[in-house]
């Protein structure tokens, strides 16, 4: 063996001798051993990794406090509701008491007004024909007020004669009646020319009786009196009110009338 051959194997032997003495002194931790030396260095490296099972808890945890937090927010959300429609159904209340209040104050004004006899005379004009349009029926007439007011007078005599009361003339009514005379020279019927009953022309009639073809006031009475329906409404005790129209439609060979009577109670 040559001379460098050995130096370089005694240098060897002193490194390995020396590394052997090192690890002697130095103290390793507890359940690892010198070939889990290099493994412990690398684990030491890293930062220490928490339990899953608290990453679990916390993940529950967080849950119900999302679903607590949702429910005390529709908690919330119900009672806003609540107390919403509470305020809206007391206003309602409200509205309703002071309608009703207006609509009872309006309809004992009515009946005080309905009650009374009023000046009728004027609403039927001056008797001078005119030209209107009804249905698209051009209608060419005027009112008889003489006619009109002598079938008022005849029926409160008729109603005397049978142990009732005069009937009030009223405005109303006989505006009413005044429509009714001209509708029923297009279609002579107890429904209007429009389709409707003959109860819509005005909302406090409660009873129709219609005639044509007479040419006096005594034979429209008398003519209403011999039919059992006409002289019911005549002779009806409900019935306080009355309104009466007679409409002449002129023709070629004169004037044709249309007679109206509507009653209230």
């Amino acid at each position: 063996m040559k001379k460098e051959q050995f130096q370089k194997l005694c240098a060897r032997l002193t490194i390995i001798f020396m590394t052997v003495i090192l690890l002697a002194a130095v103290p390793l931790p507890r359940g690892i051993s010198k070939a889990g030396i290099q493994a412990y260095a690398s684990v030491s490296q890293k930062r220490p990794v928490k339990p899953k099972i608290n990453e679990k808890r916390k993940k529950v945890t967080k849950k119900k406090k999302l679903k607590k937090k949702k429910q005390s927010k529709k908690k919330q959300s119900k009672k806003k509701k609540e107390k919403s429609k509470k305020k809206k159904t007391q206003k309602t209340a409200k509205k309703g008491k002071r309608s009703s209040k207006k609509t009872s104050k309006a309809a004992s004004n009515h009946s005080k007004g309905r009650h009374k006899n009023e000046n009728v005379m004027s609403l039927y004009g001056d008797g001078r024909d005119f030209f209107i349009n009804v249905g698209g029926k051009i209608a060419d007439g005027h009112y008889d007020a003489q006619m009109s007011m002598q079938l008022l007078q005849m029926m409160d005599a008729y109603r005397q004669s049978k142990g009732l009361g005069e009937f009030y003339k009223n405005a109303v009514l006989t505006k009413a009646a005044m429509q009714r005379s001209i509708e029923i020279t297009t279609v002579f019927d107890h429904t209007r020319p429009d389709g409707k009953p003959w109860y819509t022309v005005d909302p406090y009639v409660s009873g129709e009786n219609i005639a044509a073809g007479y040419q006096t006031a005594v034979q429209f009475m008398s003519s209403f009196a011999d039919s059992p329906t006409h002289n019911a409404n005549l002779l009806n005790a409900n019935f306080k009110t009355a309104g009466v129209a007679v409409f002449a439609e002129k023709g070629p060979y004169g004037y044709t009338y249309f007679v109206t009577q509507l009653f209230g109670r």
